[in-house]
């Protein structure tokens, strides 16, 4: 169970810092932020899987 938690608040994390990166993509060059769009899916899409 740990485990789990441990990789979830990574996630958590990882997240933010995605998050605060594609913000900041659409501030400067909207786009070309596909990238951290698609990292931020992905990364939602595990986070609801454990």
């Amino acid at each position: 169970m740990r485990n789990v938690t441990l990789a979830y608040s990574q996630n958590a994390f990882t997240n933010i810092k995605l998050s605060t990166k594609l913000n900041n993509c659409y501030a400067t060059s909207p786009g070309e932020c596909q990238e951290f769009e698609r990292d931020l899916n992905v990364l939602n899409f595990l986070t609801t899987l454990s």
